[in-house]
């Protein structure tokens, strides 16, 4: 379900059962039909525009190797009963890319429909490239960890950074892991 397009975003929380914290139990958080991100209702701000932040360490990457023009997908069946899907997008050769295209098969989809819905999903995906920042921040400061989750709508402030522009740029929280330090580490992408 979370491959289709608009498929729901899954996440697993972990929480203490216990005073003594010996036991760990994981909540699954789930979007619906309606809403298939999960995010909180407030938006956080990562600053790592101030000298004294409670961000440091902020990085980019940008990949565009799995770019695409055009979706094709095979499903499930036999001979002529196979279900085949293609979708196409104009942007990027209308921005001087070449036509690139990719398969993805899903053999256990024998409805039309569904397998369509894969095919736009994965072409949605893959129509623009793939862009997540690193932000190393101290769980402590505000804002502090039990404040947000994976999901969650987040802006990045940026000032003075060496190749990434001044402004405020709109993010989801993709993972967050740390160690016994205060210190996390997030993986935001573009909202």
């Amino acid at each position: 379900l979370t491959g289709v397009n608009n498929g729901p975003d899954i996440d697993f929380v972990p929480s203490w059962t216990n005073a003594s914290q010996s036991y760990i139990q994981w909540t699954m958080r789930t979007g619906t039909m309606a809403q298939p991100k999960l995010f909180a209702p407030a938006q956080i701000v990562f600053d790592a525009s101030q000298p004294q932040s409670s961000v440091s360490e902020l990085s980019y990457a940008e990949d565009g190797s799995q770019l695409t023009t055009t979706q094709w997908a095979a499903g499930g069946g036999t001979d002529v009963g196979i279900v085949m899907s293609q979708t196409t997008s104009a942007t990027l050769v209308a921005n001087g890319f070449p036509l690139l295209e990719e398969e993805i098969d899903y053999r256990t989809v024998t409805d039309q429909a569904t397998l369509n819905t894969y095919t736009a999903g994965d072409l949605a995906l893959h129509s623009v490239p793939v862009v997540q920042w690193g932000l190393t921040v101290d769980a402590l400061q505000p804002p502090i960890m039990s404040s947000y989750n994976i999901g969650d709508l987040a802006r990045v402030r940026v000032a003075a950074h060496v190749w990434i522009p001044d402004g405020d740029y709109p993010m989801r929280v993709l993972g967050v892991s740390g160690d016994s330090s205060t210190k996390l580490k997030l993986k935001v992408q573009g909202a």
